[in-house]
């Protein structure tokens, strides 16, 4: 909800899916980036903590950022995103080594394709297939830290007239894991062009990245297979939410996400 007041203008953010101590905890993390001068809105503080309990569920407020929401972001655009992703990941590094691994962990994402093959038998075949390929993959050796682990283009927000990146919002599903999953996932919603990915769009997002964090021949081997391991993990979030957001009339399509992985194979 947007809000203005006589201080300037906010959202308010009511969370449907997590508990008070969830929500604080992501929030605390967030202001800590802002610090570091990432581009974050900080969350205002009431009686010092970032998150409230409004009507039974937990609520924040944070800073109103302007500017523009661009689904399909251009080649400038995305090397802008790249340079803000790897100053990220240079910086926050250290941050939040007391969250949960996320799905984009094997061991984890691997009972994700179960429950997700066992949902949508007609992509069953070609999910457990990748996830075989995925067993294999290095997680350990790779470097890591701090990742967003969500970063597609309607968690990001340009500058009004130019290719900067004003903010980067939502980071719920935010953990610590490899950077080249982090990469994956912003290619994977920012750089596929008619349902494949567009190689001029990928080069401006390494591009960008890679001026200001290097990428190491180790990232640069798995940059497409974890390109695959980000569409089948977020094609098995798809899949669960799909029966849900069906019943609301809303949701995202796997579909979507299962042909990008199928094209991901060659």
């Amino acid at each position: 909800y947007k809000i203005k007041a006589s201080s300037g203008e906010f959202v308010a953010t009511i969370y449907e899916r997590a508990d008070l101590g969830q929500v604080s905890k992501i929030l605390k993390i967030t202001a800590q980036l802002g610090v570091l001068g990432l581009p974050v809105p900080a969350p205002r503080l009431c009686e010092g903590e970032p998150a409230v309990i409004l009507r039974q569920k937990p609520a924040s407020l944070t800073p109103f950022v302007e500017g523009r929401q661009v689904l399909t972001p251009n080649r400038l655009e995305l090397a802008s995103l790249g340079e803000t992703l790897a100053a990220l990941h240079l910086k926050a590094a250290d941050l939040g080594r007391d969250l949960p691994e996320g799905l984009f962990c094997w061991k984890l994402l691997e009972v994700e394709v179960e429950k997700g093959a066992a949902r949508r038998p007609d992509m069953a075949a070609e999910m457990i297939a990748e996830a075989r390929r995925q067993a294999l993959l290095p997680e350990k050796s790779l470097p890591a830290g701090f990742i967003h682990a969500d970063l597609f283009p309607d968690n990001v927000i340009f500058e009004a007239k130019s290719v900067k990146v004003a903010a980067i919002l939502d980071f719920f599903m935010a953990g610590r894991g490899p950077f080249v999953f982090d990469l994956a996932a912003c290619a994977l919603g920012g750089c596929f062009s008619g349902g494949k990915l567009d190689s001029g769009l990928w080069e401006s997002l390494l591009g960008g990245y890679g001026r200001v964090r290097r990428i190491t021949d180790g990232e640069r081997a798995v940059l497409l297979p974890y390109l695959r391991r980000a569409a089948l993990r977020y094609l098995c979030l798809r899949i669960e939410r799909e029966g849900e957001k069906r019943a609301a009339g809303s949701g995202k399509d796997p579909q979507e996400l299962y042909e990008r992985l199928l094209s991901l194979k060659n």
